[in-house]
């Protein structure tokens, strides 16, 4: 045996057992324990005691009594900027005379087995995710963490060099797929590391011109809304990552991750808005949207990547909680890729019963995107036949462009299929919002597209309407239309996933040139 291999061998003979360290802390009050992957937590009253694993894990080896020690005099001098009072400091574990526990010192005993670090216990009651889950959290404390992360933001100490976000993406994506086996299909997986190699090619320049600028940070590196407390008008985040490469990152990546788990947690939107509102308000330089929807996603992924670490730590019933969880967490990871895709306005176009509206549908529940549909705008506030002549067709044209005219990302399905009807919506738009649009165009034969509507027509009485009339009559009628940012061509004689995924792989074409949205 080496003599490294000996003195890990000797230094983990000497970490103290859980089972007596609680006998120990029962003489102050009732236990709970709470174990973590690197920590067994033990709460007693009004305290909490983190006890280290002696392990060698996320670039730090804490198999070592004096790199126990060292960890826990870091854990208060990193909780002092946005926790202070929470560590109290460390204790020394020492055996005491029958073997049996043990006696704990705030001094450095040469007779130490361990170190433990004492913190002030808080209500859990406080925290943001708790405050979330009772319908608590009001806007005003949604914009106090929003302030509190802004004043810490511009203080942080900067990271000269930036990160290596294709490395650090790679290494997660490559991790999952060890971890999450056949549970998602490979078309799935190479969607998720197309989208990502994309994004940072055509948003490279802005990255290095962040960091350039000193918008990576030494960070908290864990934000999610278990770590936020909320205490009257006060905001402390506990739990900052000891492990400098954890805490190395993009201010939009700390935010991304915050916003992902606010989401993750069932939030609705304008917690979020509420949370980047207090970060500007308070001075701090908000990210572009698209920027802090891509880190969201990355961040959902490494979620993804811890729930199925703790799926096969678990027995059954837990473990398939935990797999179900991280199956979410990667869904929403591709929502999320979707944002960050830009303020996408996508124009699913072509003829009567080409499949426009099954493929506009099926975009919509892939990327959680708003759809506006003319069927839907002509329907509105009547119990009337829909009135086809040209001047409702052009009028509903108009609300379509008056509603997608507000910024947001947008799925419109439409025909789209002569020029009047483009004038009508493109002028509607107006400039630059015009400049922007995505053209789908939905083909498929003409002889698929009667038997189609043929089949769509009066099903309870069986008597035909005038669908299959209007879609042979489009085939000649029906003119492509042209997009200043892009046209894309799908055939809908092919399976739907694979319509969608083509619409995704054209997408990330363009982000890679820094086209899309």
């Amino acid at each position: 045996m080496s003599d490294d291999a000996m003195a890990v061998g000797a230094a983990l003979a000497r970490a103290a057992d859980p089972g007596a360290l609680r006998r120990t802390l029962a003489r102050l009050g009732e236990v709970t324990v709470r174990e973590t992957h690197g920590s067994t937590v033990f709460l007693v009253g009004d305290r909490a005691y983190k006890l280290r694993k002696p392990m060698n894990a996320n670039g730090a080896d804490l198999r070592t009594l004096g790199a126990r020690f060292r960890a826990g005099a870091r854990d208060l001098e990193l909780g002092m900027a946005l926790a202070p009072g929470i560590v109290i400091g460390t204790l020394s574990v020492v055996p005491s005379g029958d073997g049996e526990d043990y006696l704990l010192t705030p001094s450095a005993e040469a007779e130490a087995i361990d170190a433990l670090v004492e913190m002030a216990r808080y209500d859990e009651a406080d925290t943001m995710r708790e405050r979330l889950r009772r319908h608590t959290l009001t806007g005003a404390q949604a914009r106090a963490v929003g302030a509190k992360m802004a004043t810490f933001h511009r203080a942080a100490a900067r990271v000269p060099g930036g990160v290596d976000y294709r490395a650090v993406l790679n290494r997660n994506v490559e991790a999952l797929m060890r971890l999450a086996g056949d549970h998602l299909a490979p078309a799935q997986w190479f969607g998720l590391q197309r989208f990502a190699a994309a994004f940072l090619l055509g948003w490279a320049e802005v990255l290095r011109a962040r960091a350039a600028a000193g918008t990576v940070i030494d960070a908290h590196g864990d934000l999610r809304t278990e770590h936020v407390l909320i205490e009257g008008s006060r905001v402390r985040v506990v739990d900052r990552p000891e492990f400098d490469v954890l805490r190395r990152c993009d201010v939009a990546d700390e935010l991304g991750t915050l916003l992902v788990d606010l989401a993750d947690q069932g939030a609705p939107p304008e917690v979020a808005a509420a949370v980047l509102s207090g970060y500007s308000e308070a001075g701090g330089a908000l990210p572009p949207d698209a920027l802090v929807a891509f880190f969201g996603s990355y961040r959902a992924q490494v979620r993804a990547r811890v729930a199925l670490v703790r799926a096969a730590e678990l027995a059954d019933e837990p473990a398939a909680s935990e797999r179900a969880h991280a199956l979410r967490l990667l869904a929403l990871s591709q929502r999320l890729g979707w944002q960050a895709r830009g303020p996408l306005l996508l124009l699913v176009t072509g003829p009567a019963a080409a499949g426009r509206s099954t493929l506009a549908t099926a975009l919509a529940e892939a990327s959680g995107l708003r759809i506006l549909s003319s069927d839907v705008v002509r329907g509105e506030g009547t119990t009337e036949p829909p009135d086809h002549s040209p001047e409702a067709r052009y009028g509903v044209y108009a609300e379509l462009a008056e509603r997608a005219g507000d910024g947001r990302a947008t799925i419109v399905d439409a025909t789209f299929g002569d020029h009047e009807a483009r004038r009508t919506f493109t002028e509607g738009l107006g400039a630059p919002r015009a400049e922007t649009l995505l053209v789908i165009e939905c083909t498929a034969p003409t002889a698929d597209r009667t038997d189609r509507a043929a089949r769509r027509s009066a099903p309870q009485t069986g008597a035909p309407d005038d669908r299959a009339e209007e879609a042979a009559n489009q085939s000649r009628t029906f003119t492509s239309m042209d997009a200043h940012a892009g046209r894309l061509s799908i055939d809908t004689q092919a399976p739907i996933g694979l319509q969608v995924e083509a619409v995704a792989s054209w997408l990330d074409s363009l982000l890679a040139t820094g086209r899309a949205g």
